[in-house]
């Protein structure tokens, strides 16, 4: 009797495969998202636009890179240019409002190896004024920010790491005292602990005297940074924010309320940065 057996492959178990790439949407749908990786494994696998990048030297040549299928941002493809590169845009992996800057002096440095783990990250001088704007997103109260990133310099004056682009909006950053978080919507919190010249996750959900704030995956902690409705029509996202001495890794925004669980999308942050 002749008897077949019929085997199934069994990939997900393969020695040696890649565990399947998880982003910050595959933890949370959010409504704006920009950095340095994939925000979802769809965008991995579509290894979608990422960054605009330009020559350092002349401030110009610009070229487009894109992400890899494990969700990194594709170094690789900077390396080949052979020169120093600056980010003269961060595309919105949610829509199309992406953050842009047309002045070369105020386009932050990308390092290839100088985020946490050897990962990339963008450099931004404060003296030069650096940043990257959007041109509009509309909210109204509540909202959540989130980002990575740290604070190297002027360690005794607010820096946003991640917010508006006018004093009628809403950030999230380093306050104005050392080793301090910052969040502002009118009015400047400082209250939590975050050591300078370390990266960090920076949560905040904006609702005035309810707003509730994070450090690293933490716990909650209610504070009042005011009631701004954060951004608009005229204002936009805002990168860095004129005024930031350190490192950006990531930033996401999510409209209409809390994050239905902000510590698993901090822990998502930190689990790939490494920090």
């Amino acid at each position: 009797m002749l008897v077949r057996r019929f085997y199934q492959p069994r990939a997900a178990f393969a020695p040696g495969a890649a565990p399947a790439y998880t982003g910050p949407g595959d933890v949370q749908a959010l409504t704006w998202w920009g950095g340095l990786r994939a925000y979802s494994a769809a965008k991995a696998a579509a290894t979608a636009a990422c960054i605009d990048v330009v020559d350092d030297a002349v401030g110009s040549t610009t070229t487009t890179i894109n992400l890899t299928t494990a969700g990194d941002l594709d170094v690789a493809a900077i390396s080949a240019l052979g020169y120093a590169v600056r980010v003269s845009k961060v595309y919105d992996q949610v829509g199309t409002d992406h953050a842009v800057q047309t002045t070369h002096s105020q386009r932050p440095a990308l390092s290839l190896s100088g985020g946490p783990g050897g990962k990339p990250t963008m450099v931004f001088v404060r003296a030069n004024s650096q940043r990257l704007v959007s041109a509009s997103l509309f909210l109204n109260q509540p909202f959540s920010i989130i980002a990575a990133g740290q604070r190297t310099g002027n360690t005794t004056s607010l820096q946003s790491l991640f917010g508006f682009n006018a004093s009628s909006g809403a950030l999230v950053g380093f306050g104005s005292s050392a080793n301090r978080a910052g969040f502002y919507a009118g009015t400047v919190s400082t209250s939590l602990v975050a050591n300078d010249n370390t990266y960090h996750t920076l949560y905040c959900n904006f609702n005035g005297a309810s707003s509730d704030a994070r450090i690293d995956a933490g716990s909650g902690n209610t504070i009042n940074p005011g009631a701004n409705a954060g951004f608009s029509a005229s204002i936009g996202v805002c990168i860095g924010t004129n005024f930031l001495d350190g490192n950006f890794l990531e930033g996401g925004i999510l409209s209409g309320g809390a994050m239905s669980d902000p510590t698993a999308v901090a822990n998502n942050m930190k689990t790939y940065w490494g920090i």
